[in-house]
C-alpha cells in the first residue's frame, strides 16, 4: 500500500489549521516552506509630505493629462489632479499625529478613528476628475468635493468629526481659484507656505513638488505649532520602547543579556550586601540602664533581624528557582 508523505506532515503539531483549509490532493501540495514561521510584507505610506505627494503623483504620467478633449479642461485636469495628490498626503500624514481619543500613548490629534486611506481612493477620484469635465461644459466644484469627500474618501469615514475635516479640507483645496487668470499663475494658497504650481504640464508639477515644497510644519495639516511637541514626545516613548524590547529589558547595559540574567545578577548583587543579622544576645549584654530608650533600641533590632533574614532567605530562594527547589506561594510572588 502506498503512504501519502503529505499526511502524517499535516498531523505534526502546529499544522491543523493547514489542513481545515487545505482542500486539494494531499499529494499535490508542495511542502517547501516552514509552516511554523512566516514574513509578513505590508507595503506601509511614508509619514512626510514629500514623499506621499511623490508617491501620489507616481501612478499618473502626460498621457493621463492629455486624454482631455479641450485644453480648459487639460488645464482643468491637471490643477485639480495637484490639488487631489495634496489632500491624499494631508491625510495620510495627519496619521502621525496619532489615532484615537484619549490621554498618553496611542491617542493624538490626527484623527478620531483610524481609516484605511489608500491609493486606490486616489486613483478613482482621478477617474471621476476626468469623466466630469469631459461630460460637463463647465467645472462642477461642487459635485467633485461631494464625490472626493462624501464617496470616495468619506466612504472609509466613520466619526462626524473626522468627516468635517476632510470636507474642510476640499473647501480649500478644490475651488476656481487653483486655475490661472489673465495668463498669470494662481494666487491660491493650498497651505501656510504652499502656493498652488501653474497647471502647465505633469512634469511642471513632479518639478515643484521636488523644489518648491515648504518645510513641514504642523501648520500645513491646519494644525497648532504645539501639534510638534505631542509627535516628538510620542516618536520618542516608541523609540525607547522599542529599544528596551530589543535589548531584552531595562538596565542590561547594551550587553544583550536576557531578563533571566539580569534578574539573577541583581539577586547575586543584593545577597552580598545584605548584612548579617545583629546578635541579640550580645547586645542585652551590653544594656547597662534598661531606660525607655534601651527598650525601643532593642526592638526595632528585633524587627531588623527578621527583615534581614527573610530579605536573605527570599533571596536565596530566589537563586534556587530554576528547579532546585519546589515552587511556594511566597517564591512565585517574589518572581512578580
Amino acid at each position: 500500500m502506498q503512504v501519502d508523505p503529505i499526511k502524517p506532515a499535516l498531523k505534526a503539531p502546529g499544522t491543523k489549521r493547514l489542513e481545515l483549509i487545505y482542500d486539494g490532493p494531499l499529494s499535490n501540495f508542495a511542502f517547501n516552506f516552514s509552516l511554523r514561521r512566516y514574513i509578513k510584507i505590508s507595503n506601509e505610506p511614508p509619514s512626510d509630505l514629500k514623499s506621499n505627494m511623490r508617491r501620489a503623483l507616481a501612478p499618473f504620467s502626460q498621457d493621463s493629462l492629455d486624454r482631455s478633449s479641450t485644453e480648459e479642461k487639460k488645464t482643468v485636469h491637471t490643477a485639480v489632479l495637484f490639488a487631489l495628490c495634496f489632500y491624499h498626503s494631508l491625510l495620510l500624514g495627519r496619521k502621525k499625529f496619532g489615532v484615537g481619543i484619549g490621554i498618553g500613548l496611542g491617542s493624538g490629534l490626527g484623527y478620531c478613528r483610524g481609516y484605511s486611506f489608500n491609493m486606490g481612493d486616489l486613483i478613482n477620484c482621478t477617474e471621476v476628475l476626468y469623466n466630469y469635465l469631459e461630460g460637463s461644459d463647465d467645472t462642477p466644484w461642487e459635485d467633485l468635493r461631494y464625490m472626493f469627500g462624501e464617496v470616495f474618501y468619506g466612504g472609509h469615514i466613520t466619526d462626524a468629526m473626522d468627516r468635517r475635516l476632510c470636507i474642510g479640507y476640499l473647501d480649500v483645496l478644490c475651488v476656481p481659484d487653483l486655475m490661472p487668470k489673465d495668463g498669470k499663475p494662481p494666487e491660491k494658497m493650498l497651505a501656510p507656505g504652499l502656493k498652488a504650481p501653474n497647471p502647465t504640464s505633469y512634469a511642471d508639477l513632479v518639478d515643484y513638488v521636488e523644489h518648491h515644497l515648504p518645510p513641514e510644519t504642523p501648520s500645513i495639516y491646519g494644525l497648532h505649532s504645539n501639534a510638534q511637541l505631542s509627535l516628538l514626545t510620542t516618536q520618542g516613548e516608541i523609540l525607547f520602547t522599542t529599544i528596551q524590547d530589543v535589548s531584552g529589558g531595562g538596565g542590561t547595559g547594551g550587553t544583550g543579556d536576557s531578563m533571566e540574567a539580569v534578574v539573577r545578577r541583581g539577586a547575586e548583587t543584593m545577597l552580598d550586601s545584605c548584612p548579617q543579622p545583629f546578635n541579640m544576645i550580645d547586645i542585652e549584654s551590653r544594656v547597662q540602664d534598661l531606660n525607655p530608650y534601651a527598650v525601643c533600641a532593642m526592638q526595632e533590632a528585633g524587627r531588623m533581624i527578621d527583615l534581614v533574614v527573610f530579605l536573605r532567605r527570599s533571596l536565596e530562594e530566589l537563586m534556587l528557582g530554576r528547579g532546585l527547589l519546589s515552587s511556594t506561594s511566597q517564591l512565585n510572588l517574589s518572581r512578580f
